[in-house]
This record gives structure tokens, sequence and C-alpha cells, in this order.
């Protein structure tokens, strides 16, 4: 397949009005850029149909190199509605433009649907469109967390399963570390033989029977008290927790909002 442009108005200016077009400068001489290129048009095949690639020689297209700054090649620019929305230099490995490509794809129509059902508290609706769009989507993250965090509180095991597949990038990895956390933590609820002794024991035991049961006030209060009198039960379970807790509600929830103050209180 040949990538190589033709017009550059048309096959990216114009072009990125219907879909993102990844535009890899390139030349000849470039040994990193001969490194790139495999990667790039592996992807472009792999993501046919969400982002198209345009390869340009930055010696035979000197204007277009010039107007965008090339200074330095590979270089890889994500051209959207006309505009440059993101773009990398030098050969990166192919795991991390992958990772690159997939925060860039704009936001499908299934994920933006079960979304709206969550924030509309319809769970089952949102786990049906997410079920069929993970078989469809393998390999987004986004949409796999979605999932597992709906299932947190009702099945453990698919949780853990969903989790196992996930290949988070930067910017769903802090979510995939509270779920992990919070999928550990749950099971150890009711006789807890997993937690240590300790004079925090029973409160921590508590703050957990308070999660499981969604409570995450009284959860984040008997935290947080642990914090301030035990710091270290449990290799510092109590701020793990309550950073997980966070992490799941989202920052501007109420709960969030109430109790971020007094964690922060008790740490310092």
């Amino acid at each position: 397949m040949n990538y190589e442009v033709e017009n550059f108005d048309i096959d990216i200016i114009e072009a990125s009005y219907k879909q993102p077009v990844m535009v890899d400068f390139w030349a000849e001489w470039c040994a990193p850029c001969r490194m790139l290129g495999p990667v790039m048009e592996k992807l472009a095949i792999e993501f046919d149909g969400k982002i198209k690639l345009v390869k340009v020689d930055t010696e035979q297209n000197r204007e277009p190199a010039a107007k965008y700054g090339i200074r330095s090649i590979p270089n890889v620019k994500l051209f959207v509605n006309g505009e440059v929305k993101d773009e990398f230099t030098g050969a990166l490995p192919e795991g991390k433009v992958r990772e690159w490509i997939i925060k860039n794809l704009p936001e499908s129509g299934e994920l933006k649907t079960a979304k709206e059902f969550i924030a509309a508290g319809k769970d089952s609706e949102a786990i049906e469109i997410l079920e069929k769009f993970i078989l469809k989507e393998e390999g987004n993250a986004e949409g796999q967390l979605l999932l597992a965090k709906l299932y947190l509180f009702s099945d453990a095991g698919r949780t853990a399963e969903l989790l196992s597949k996930v290949d988070p990038g930067k910017e769903q990895q802090e979510m995939f570390d509270a779920l992990q956390l919070l999928s550990a933590m749950i099971p150890l609820a009711g006789e807890a033989p997993g937690l240590p002794e300790g004079t925090s024991r029973s409160r921590f035991k508590t703050s957990l029977e308070n999660l499981k049961g969604r409570d995450f006030s009284e959860a984040l209060e008997n935290l947080i008290e642990i914090i301030r009198e035990d710091r270290y039960y449990f290799d510092d379970a109590a701020r793990k927790v309550c950073i997980a807790i966070f992490k799941y509600l989202g920052e501007e929830n109420p709960v969030t909002l109430e109790y971020r103050r007094d964690f922060s209180r008790a740490l310092y």
C-alpha cells in the first residue's frame, strides 16, 4: 500500500476533517526513519478506518516541512480538522506508538453512550453496551476499565478477568492501579483472615465492610482515623485505599471533595 503524499492539502488537510491523519515526516537518508516506517505502516493497517497514515519525504516536500517546523526526523504529527493535535519525534517502539494512537482516537459512540448511562445511574444498560464494545475493541483500555469498574462490587471474577487483559496507557494507569487495589481489598471484608494483627485491625476491617457496602464516607472516616493513629498498619494500606477510593469516585465527586482535605491533614 502506498502511503506517500501526493497533494498535501488534499491528502492531509482536507482528509483530516473526515478522520485523524498521522503524517510521518521522513527522509531516505534517515536511519531512525527507516526503523519507524514499518511500525507506522503496520499500525495504519491495525487501525484502518479509524486513522489514516500519510508519509511526507522532507527532501521532496521542503515547503510543508518548513511550514510545520520539522527540525528533526522522524517526526509524526496528527492532524484533526486541519490542525496539528499532537506529535512525537524519534523512532518510538511499536507499543508506545500504539499507545499514542489510542490516546488520540476520537471517543467511540458506544463509550460515550455508556458514560451517559452511568451518569444516569443505568449501570446495567452501560454494562450491556460495554460488553459488546470490548468484544469489538479488545485493545481499548478505557472500555475495559470502565466495565471493570462497573463489576467491581458485584462480580469480583469478571473484574479480575478484565484487569488481567488491560494494557493501561499513561492516562489509564491510575484508574487501573485503583481498581486492582480495591478488588484485592474488598474480599478481605467480613472475617478478614488476611488482615495482620495490630491495634488498627478492627477499624481497618470495619472500613473494608463499609467499602464493600459502598458506604464510601464511612470507609474514608475509618481509614483517615487509621492514618492519624497507626499510619503504617498493613503496609500503609489505609492511605493507599483512600487514594484508590478517590480515584474510583472521581475528583469532582462530593464524597471526594468532602474528605480530600481531612485526608491531606492526616498525612501531614
